[in-house]
């Protein structure tokens, strides 16, 4: 199915240069419209699956009850809003952020495409202040390395920001009903939850990309970020496809290369099924 897969996906981008594909997953019922050359959407075409382990934590773990909310930061085409959506009880929203234009319209198409009943779009970035920043375009071939940090070498264009304690206020929404975060934007998420820390204070579950390459090359500090996070109270997890293991600041401070880390304020002992 696979092969069969790449076949029809290369026909469709060179030789009938289709600029937006759309990908169906079985297993979760949904269909995701992205551009051709993505990445993230060429893996969904051809293997029906993204971040597998990471979609199994969140399947098994993130089941939103009524009056919860869950914050998408850096939503990209939606998957992870629409997977909280597909399980989320009547009365719970997922609030998905996604400054990019062009990520944002795929988005709302695929929020629309799948009938998603709780998930509220914001075409805005999230970080420590309100006001406006540059956000540092990366090739089309992977529209989710977008970030606000200067790491990328391509187009530029000015977003909105906010901070997410500060949206909250205005949604009209208790910090501590929200119960999780899912947050990957390219080496930024210290800075937006330094505009959250009254969300934080009250420890909701984080799942987060760390890349300390990305933190270091927009000057930013990594044992910074560290301490912010575990000044919270929170413990940290490495989440992989054997399972999740606690690990410690030093541990943090020294990784080689990116990391999927769960903060969390309670032990955490997950292993795929």
């Amino acid at each position: 199915m696979a092969a069969l897969k790449s076949i029809q996906y290369a026909l469709s981008r060179y030789l009938l240069r289709r600029p937006f594909m759309e990908a169906h997953i079985p297993e979760h019922s949904l269909r995701i419209k992205f551009k051709t050359e993505d990445a993230a959407g060429r893996r969904l075409f051809k293997r029906a699956d993204y971040e597998p382990h990471l979609t199994n934590f969140v399947c098994r773990n993130v089941r939103l009850k009524a009056g919860e909310h869950a914050v998408d930061i850096g939503a990209n085409l939606g998957w992870y809003s629409l997977l909280m959506d597909r399980m989320a009880e009547p009365g719970a929203s997922i609030h998905a952020f996604e400054p990019d234009v062009l990520n944002c319209k795929l988005l709302q198409q695929n929020l629309n495409k799948n009938e998603a009943r709780s998930v509220k779009t914001n075409q805005i970035a999230l970080s420590d202040q309100d006001g406006e920043s540059v956000l540092h375009l990366y090739e089309d071939k992977n529209r989710g390395r977008h970030s606000l940090l200067p790491i990328n070498d391509g187009e530029q264009i000015k977003v909105k920001t906010t901070c997410l304690d500060t949206y909250l206020k205005s949604q009209d929404i208790d910090n501590s009903a929200v119960t999780f975060i899912k947050i990957d934007i390219e080496g930024f998420e210290q800075v937006a939850l330094k505009g959250a820390s009254q969300t934080l204070s009250q420890r909701p579950m984080i799942l987060s990309e760390f890349v300390p390459d990305y933190i270091k090359k927009g000057g930013l500090s990594v044992d910074e970020y560290i301490d912010y996070m575990f000044g919270f109270g929170y413990m940290a997890f490495s989440l992989t496809e054997a399972g999740s293991e606690e690990v410690g600041a030093d541990y943090l401070r020294s990784a080689p290369g990116a990391l999927d880390i769960l903060w969390s304020s309670r032990e955490v002992n997950w292993k795929p099924t």
